[in-house]
């Protein structure tokens, strides 16, 4: 692309160049603008266009305002185009390589149809009304990120002064408010916004975010906490406060009907079980009122503790939702286990060991995780 083409020339197909690191053909680009209303369409080939780009230079190029655009910035980061250099001193963002393969980008959203079954997840949410009990004080301010339908937001409007419900999905946002509005809760206040670019109240006291899951690797718990902490600072208090992930080798029968499906997959929702043969390991810790590393790199060295087969590891995540509270196991919809096949079976005694190479970026989406026994 030249310094002389516009949006205008993509949209009329007049240019022949590519992205940032020219593995985006301009065309796939243009022709992804037909998916897209019309003012997103032209922000993405602007930012396109301009290789990285601040909301500040798209509002004036596009002669938008900036709340307006950094809505649309918003958006498409949400549906996994762009992304973002955080190390500049101004955010700059920039067409992703690789958004044309990814599933879920920015993070899984659950849709209105599974809120209820969050809800209903007993252990799930008995641990964070303990939480908030314990956290949130009269006169606290509580920014909720990632709220949903308002589950933990209604209980804590309960016990604090005000509650910032940060919700980007339309559907949920909009049942979110209704659900407040008919509780009568006058101190929650709902914003349709994404969780990694939101503005918090300066005064914030306590954040929440449960954007929990195994490995926290799928959604955006550490990137959204990661941003909280940067505006709020290190003393704020968060729920949940630490998580830890683990592994432990398993053995999965994978044949179904005489074929074999060697699948990651949850073990959760009617999955067959596993069974064991080790203790779980554990490899990354993570304090939320801090600021993270968002990758994970780890060569994690497990004892088999029973003999037999070895054919995958299995991922587990437990949450410390505040002080002094004991660490949550796994429920149907909180961190339930993840378990990794391996190419090949490998028949283990009591004190063998095995090494897998494990690596992903926290919230980067399951289909990130690179893994391999590399010493057996």
């Amino acid at each position: 692309m030249t310094d002389n083409d516009s949006p205008d020339d993509l949209f009329q197909g007049k240019t022949q160049t590519s992205s940032k690191d020219n593995s985006v053909p301009p065309l796939q680009v243009f022709n992804e603008t037909k998916y897209l209303d019309d003012k997103l369409g032209r922000v993405l080939l602007a930012i396109y266009e301009r290789e990285e780009v601040t909301v500040q230079d798209l509002s004036v190029e596009l002669d938008r305002p900036e709340s307006h655009i950094k809505r649309q910035v918003s958006e498409l980061r949400k549906q996994g185009y762009l992304s973002v250099d955080y190390e500049a001193d101004t955010k700059r963002y920039f067409v992703r390589s690789d958004w044309g393969t990814q599933e879920f980008p920015s993070g899984p959203i659950i849709p209105l149809v599974y809120q209820f079954n969050l809800l209903s997840d007993t252990q799930r949410m008995e641990a964070l009304h303990k939480a908030i009990k314990t956290t949130v004080d009269t006169g606290d301010i509580v920014a909720d990120l990632g709220a949903g339908v308002g589950g933990i937001s209604c209980m804590a409007a309960r016990y604090g002064k005000k509650v910032h419900a940060v919700e980007i999905d339309r559907e949920v946002y909009e049942q979110g408010r209704q659900v407040v509005e008919q509780a009568g809760l006058d101190n929650i206040e709902y914003l349709r916004a994404d969780a990694r670019e939101v503005d918090l109240p300066a005064e914030t006291d306590v954040i929440m975010c449960e954007m929990l899951d195994t490995g926290l690797i799928a959604e955006l718990q550490v990137p959204v906490m990661n941003h909280a902490i940067e505006q709020l600072g290190e003393n704020v208090q968060t729920i949940p406060i630490r998580a830890k992930t683990g592994m432990r080798l398993i053995q999965t029968d994978y044949e179904f009907y005489n074929t074999e499906f060697r699948l990651p997959h949850f073990e959760e929702y009617n999955s067959r079980k596993s069974e064991p043969r080790s203790e779980r390991e554990d490899y990354h810790k993570i304090t939320f009122t801090e600021q993270n590393s968002e990758l994970v790199e780890e060569e994690v060295t497990v004892e088999a503790t029973e003999a037999g087969i070895v054919n995958g590891t299995q991922l587990q995540t437990h949450i410390q939702f505040a002080p002094g509270m004991d660490y949550t196991g796994a429920s149907p919809w909180l961190n339930p286990p993840l378990n990794l096949p391996f190419e090949e079976d490998y028949p283990v005694s009591v004190g063998d060991e095995i090494t897998v190479s494990i690596s992903y970026e926290l919230g980067g989406g399951l289909q990130n995780i690179v893994y391999r026994v590399s010493n057996r």
